[in-house]
């Protein structure tokens, strides 16, 4: 059964928009300043409210028996999350779910979906 992702893209007030906490990752990893700014380059996105910088959507399978969420299956991790996102899956009314996100030196890869738990359950 299909999940549904929301948010997942919040920013500090101080980052004006920006997905710093994506850039700001990469330096743990000996990255250069030229590549920080061909980093920044590919973050930056359309002026203009409501804009993002280049995201893909995370998908995901609910794991389902008996009419009972029991885990969930990460079909394709996206990237560009800065917070987790919210899980939700239609038709079932408890699916509470804890999201971890991954970073790492790979910017298109920056902010995927790494884990998704059930909170009553298990999931990966």
């Amino acid at each position: 059964m299909p999940v549904i992702f929301s948010g997942g893209h919040e920013t500090a007030q101080a980052d004006h928009g920006r997905p710093v906490v994506l850039v700001d990752a990469l330096g743990k990893f000996g990255i250069t300043n030229d590549r920080l700014d061909t980093v920044s380059n590919f973050y930056r996105y359309p002026p203009g409210r409501g804009n993002l910088w280049k995201t893909t959507p995370a998908t995901a399978n609910a794991l389902v028996k008996n009419g009972a969420l029991i885990g969930y299956e990460i079909t394709g991790g996206g990237a560009g999350y800065t917070t987790p996102p919210s899980v939700s899956v239609p038709g079932i009314a408890v699916a509470t779910a804890k999201v971890e996100l991954a970073v790492g030196k790979d910017f298109e890869s920056n902010g995927s979906v790494s884990t998704i738990t059930a909170a009553q359950g298990k999931g990966k």
